[in-house]
């Protein structure tokens, strides 16, 4: 996979996302770097999170890696927001990458929303 592959509105329109946005991009005097993306996706209504305190309802997924000179990615993870994430998957094609993130936020998504019925 490219850098030149991930792209907020890009990601935003495959994942069905509300937002998808780079939160950081460091680039290195040679060219190589680092970067990390956020996927957000919107719930209807807040959650009462105790003590008055409102909080959004919604789900935060953290995209990282690294890349070389080339822009080609040697280090990828996906996980939920400041939580451990995925093993590399930075050997995936775009596609491939694609199909396992959904398959990763797809149940945290439905848990969610059954959760937010009861």
């Amino acid at each position: 996979m490219n850098l030149n592959e991930f792209n907020g509105n890009k990601l935003k329109r495959i994942f069905g996302a509300d937002k998808a946005f780079f939160s950081y991009h460091n680039k290195h005097k040679r060219g190589s770097g680092n970067f990390g993306i956020i996927l957000l996706f919107r719930h209807e209504g807040s959650i009462d999170v105790g003590c008055g305190m409102i909080s959004d309802n919604r789900s935060l997924f953290d995209i990282t890696g690294e890349y070389d000179v080339n822009k080609n990615i040697y280090d990828l993870h996906v996980g939920t927001l400041y939580q451990v994430g995925s093993n590399n998957i930075s050997d995936m094609s775009f596609d491939e990458f694609v199909k396992y993130v959904k398959t990763y936020i797809e149940p945290i998504l439905q848990k969610h929303k059954i959760r937010k019925h009861l």
